[in-house]
């Protein structure tokens, strides 16, 4: 018999879900191929600066790898213990090297000054998807577990 928590169930239907819409998408598709590789200025379109604390469960990853590369990227708070992202940022890219550790930082609003409102967290364990391709970016998704809880506030 195996004993499943409501949190581990949660983030098991959440990470199936993604799982199901990252196979809808893939980059072997000419007008995706394009977008992806339009740089950050064709990303954004009428964007505006979000408010503190509109985005409460978007936080900041920096994983670390053994060459000593460093890579930046987004993701979600899941629940207080996991985190969904894109497996090119856990993988990295040349050598197909697992990230060997990294910190999350959450109620972060200006990324060039430590706020009141920031938690960092060191995170634990990495799951990237097993279809992951980078060729072709295909199943570009994975989840991380933070060492400690967050704690859910207003940012």
């Amino acid at each position: 018999s195996v004993d499943i928590s409501t949190e581990s169930m949660k983030v098991l239907l959440v990470f199936i879900g993604t799982l199901a819409l990252s196979g809808c998408a893939s980059v072997e598709n000419p007008k995706l191929r394009s977008k992806w590789n339009s740089g950050p200025a064709g990303r954004i379109v009428n964007g505006a600066e979000a408010q503190p604390g509109q985005f409460p469960y978007q936080v900041v990853l920096h994983s670390y790898f053994k060459n000593g590369y460093r890579e930046l990227c987004g993701g979600s708070l899941l629940t207080a213990n996991y985190v969904l992202t894109v497996a090119h940022c856990l993988v990295y890219m040349f050598v197909e090297d697992v990230a060997t550790h990294g910190t999350v930082f959450l109620g972060v609003h200006n990324r060039q000054m430590e706020e009141p409102s920031q938690q960092r967290i060191e995170y634990g364990s990495i799951n990237v998807h097993p279809g992951w391709n980078l060729s072709v970016i295909q199943f570009d998704v994975g989840t991380i577990q933070l060492v400690t809880p967050a704690v859910f506030n207003e940012y």
